[in-house]
């Protein structure tokens, strides 16, 4: 946020405010969280992000950090292990990107943007059932070309895939 961008205006909050309608509705009665304690958690989000006032940022960040033993993986280990009953794993493409999977928007190098061989009406028509039952080819072209044989699991994915089978993974968002 040193760019010149006022911290209440940069992207995290953005995404905070913009996601909160649907934290509101689908992840509060899943993780048995009231909205009381949800709202608690965005404003500690906030501050954590540097949308509050210096000494609001300086107290959330002491109460964060006294959440776990040490700032280290070794410390979210412990908590996870020891306070997390249920977990709500967050992520975007990146997630797969870094595992040469192409995001959909990028221009240049999204998928959406590379699919001009297959002579679609729109790049979205790839995944559109209307248009798969006129001509499933270009579906099952691009299926075979991404087919997961071809690409790594990354750290994250392994991470996720550890939460499930220990029984943590609540959702996968």
């Amino acid at each position: 946020m040193r760019i010149g961008v006022k911290p209440e205006k940069g992207l995290l909050p953005l995404v905070i405010r913009r996601s909160w309608p649907f934290l509101k509705r689908n992840l509060l009665p899943l993780a048995g969280a009231n909205e009381e304690e949800m709202e608690s958690l965005v404003d500690r989000l906030k501050g954590l992000m540097g949308a509050g006032s210096g000494d609001e940022r300086k107290e959330e960040k002491e109460a964060v950090e006294q959440l776990l033993a040490s700032v280290t993986f070794d410390g979210i280990v412990d908590y996870v292990q020891t306070k997390c009953k249920k977990v709500i794993v967050m992520t975007g493409a990146g997630t797969s990107t870094a595992a040469g999977i192409p995001d959909f928007r990028t221009p240049g190098t999204g998928l959406y943007d590379n699919l001009q061989k297959y002579n679609l009406p729109h790049p979205q028509a790839i995944f559109e059932i209307d248009y798969f039952k006129e001509n499933p080819e270009p579906f099952f072209a691009l299926s075979k070309e991404l087919y997961p044989s071809n690409f790594k699991p990354t750290k994250s994915h392994y991470f996720s895939r550890l939460l499930h089978e220990k029984g943590l993974l609540l959702r996968q968002i």
